[in-house]
């Protein structure tokens, strides 16, 4: 049986932390879904909040997404929030080709700018994050 090299385990390393962002992000967004659908069941809004409620939903599955990642790997927050981002963007995009619209409207623009910002606010957040607990680790040795 061959060792295993670093680059192999960090490369592991990294598909590990991509997905658990992933999933955690997923999870936040539907949690958030959840709880917007239980709204309007219950306040009855006019149908148009429906589409910006949603999209708040799932900017903060960008946020979290971004936040967890940039905290696992330790460096480039802004990067790695964007593509966490853009990632979610994508599956808006594929929902949506999906559902027989291939329309890239200005709003789908917006969408787009949007996560991709969130994300990479969740992953400048996580950076800050990541390095404060650096340090408390050498100040506290």
């Amino acid at each position: 049986m061959q060792k295993r090299t670093s680059s192999e385990h960090s490369g592991k390393k990294l598909l590990l932390s991509i997905l658990f962002a992933a999933g955690a992000g997923g999870i936040i967004c539907t949690a958030m879904l959840c709880i917007l659908a239980k709204l309007i069941v219950s306040a009855h809004p006019s149908a148009w909040w429906a589409i910006p409620m949603s999209a708040g939903a799932v900017m903060a599955g960008c946020l979290v997404s971004g936040y967890i990642l940039a905290r696992r790997i330790g460096q480039n927050g802004l990067f790695c929030g964007l593509c966490c981002g853009l990632f979610f963007f994508l599956i808006f995009l594929l929902a949506a080709m999906l559902s027989g619209n291939y329309e890239y409207t200005a709003f789908a623009a917006i969408k787009c700018v949007c996560y991709g910002l969130a994300g990479a606010l969740g992953g400048y957040i996580g950076l800050l994050s990541s390095e404060r607990a650096k340090q408390n680790m050498r100040v506290s040795r």
